[in-house]
């Protein structure tokens, strides 16, 4: 059995060094030939040996992990659970247990489902430094936590990235990112509010009112309101949520913060802000015109994710808006230009701190 944060600080490392490289190529208005040829390659080997990681771990590593495997087993020898609301998750496992897969091999199916969509989002982009980007967003907490986690919400998580991507990346208005997007939900309901909000923003042409919204959100929930009151007797969404609600509010309170997170407002501020300040670029307004659509839609995702802090396990609700952290950097990856070298730099330093704090010192 592999040590699986040992392994990933390895891993890490390794692709740490080859985007130094980068950095240091590109300060001497150089371009490494790997960004050219093989950054598929590099985003294949990156996410194959993770799979392997991902695969192999230690029922111990992530909270959910046990949990599933027994609900697996359970279901494996003697079929008698109840199933989940996400009819993706429950296709799966009557395929599984139809094929006879042993609940030791659980997790190999279980973690292909959330390597593949992460594979491909990245590989849709054109002309970006797809294995910095990568770098970057593994270097956030989001990614191990949506791989080892939150099983069910990380896989829809993952689609909806990918749709995402194919999205942004489309030419001649072809409809592929569309089916992506349908599979998302099926793992996790949760993940209709981020493509309903994805393809509604683009109708929001007043950011200034987003930001009043946002700031409104953090003085509601800072006062103690409590979204999960009203949501839960709401017919559609109370009937796509409530169940994930019940059972985080049943399981070990009493080991998670509840209530205002200063933490997550300031780390999603930041990112916020980061979207603002990329915005104004004269290059994105020319080249990224959907960029605005990324912007509203994480301000308001933002928004949601701050009127969930006084429930329990409200991190979860923070997935919605963290995927589309990924979508809020890549334009500053840009190969065609040699601009944007400090930015690079300070993302490669933010990368690192970031890794350090969440999953070494596991702050």
């Amino acid at each position: 059995m592999l040590d699986f944060y040992n392994y990933l600080y390895v891993l890490f490392t390794f692709f740490t060094l080859l985007i130094l490289l980068d950095i240091i190529a590109i300060f001497n208005n150089k371009k490494l030939i790997y960004l050219l040829r093989y950054q598929n390659f590099f985003l294949f080997i990156f996410l194959g040996v993770y799979y392997i990681l991902l695969a192999t771990r230690d029922l111990g590593v992530g909270t959910d992990t046990d949990r599933y495997v027994s609900y697996y087993r359970q279901l494996y020898l003697f079929n008698d659970l109840s199933l989940s609301s996400d009819i993706g998750f429950n296709f799966l496992n009557k395929i599984l247990v139809t094929l006879k897969i042993s609940p030791e091999f659980y997790l190999f199916y279980l973690s292909l489902l959330f390597v593949i969509p992460i594979y491909f989002t990245f590989k849709s982009f054109k002309n970006i430094n797809k294995v910095f980007l990568l770098w970057f967003f593994v270097s956030l907490f989001i990614f191990v936590s949506m791989s080892t986690n939150i099983l069910r919400q990380g896989i829809g998580g993952a689609f909806a990235m990918w749709g995402v991507s194919l999205f942004l990346n489309r030419e001649n208005n072809n409809k592929k990112f569309i089916y992506p997007l349908i599979v998302a939900p099926l793992f996790h309901l949760s993940l209709i509010l981020v493509i309903g909000v994805f393809f509604v923003s683009k109708y929001f042409k007043n950011l200034k009112l987003l930001y009043i919204i946002l700031f409104l959100c953090i003085v509601f929930s800072y006062s103690g309101f409590n979204l999960n009151n009203i949501l839960g007797d709401m017919p559609v969404i109370g009937a796509a949520f409530s169940d994930r609600m019940d059972v985080y509010l049943n399981t070990e309170i009493s080991k998670y913060q509840i209530g205002f997170r200063l933490d997550f407002l300031l780390f999603n501020l930041f990112f916020i802000y980061v979207a603002h300040y990329i915005s104004t670029l004269k290059f994105v307004k020319q080249y990224y015109p959907k960029y605005y659509q990324i912007q509203a839609s994480f301000i308001v995702l933002t928004s949601y994710f701050i009127l969930m802090f006084n429930v329990p396990y409200s991190d979860r609700f923070g997935i919605l808006s963290w995927i589309f952290i990924p979508f809020i950097m890549y334009p500053i990856f840009d190969l065609s230009t040699f601009k944007f070298n400090k930015l690079k730099l300070g993302v490669f330093v933010l990368g690192i701190s970031l890794f350090i704090v969440y999953n070494v010192i596991s702050v």
